[in-house]
């Protein structure tokens, strides 16, 4: 079931939809399924909780292979330490620029080759104020 409602820390006609665990600000260029946020196509995106405050221990953020997208957090706060070799934020092959809005906290256990909540880009990450 979709549910909308509005995005803390934007403007009040912006309208995010609910993704699992996490509300999005656009309809389109994202699935949700099996606990996973993939953004699939180019674009800006917004990226909050569903319950503000709130803490997710099993969604994750898949940004595609070959992808380009501006993504702001916007209070998210993902902990999937619980999950063995799971990724809170997958950003491998992506272009991603990350911007933070509030607080935001990403953690996973190190037990993947690549230790870390954001796995890193094969191409280019940045994370910007």
């Amino acid at each position: 079931m979709l549910a909308l409602g509005v995005l803390a820390g934007m403007p009040l006609t912006a309208r995010a939809v609910q993704a699992g665990a996490f509300t999005i600000n656009t309809a389109g260029g994202w699935v949700y399924s099996a606990g996973t946020l993939t953004i699939i196509t180019n674009g800006n995106y917004t990226i909050g909780m569903a319950t503000p405050g709130a803490t997710t221990t099993t969604d994750r953020i898949v940004v595609k292979l070959g992808a380009m997208a501006n993504i702001t957090l916007s209070g998210v706060s993902i902990d999937v330490s619980g999950i063995s070799g799971a990724c809170a934020f997958d950003m491998t092959g992506a272009l991603v620029n990350i911007s933070l809005s509030g607080s935001n906290t990403i953690a996973q256990t190190s037990t993947t080759r690549e230790p870390g909540a954001l796995r890193r880009c094969r191409y280019s990450a940045r994370c910007m104020p």
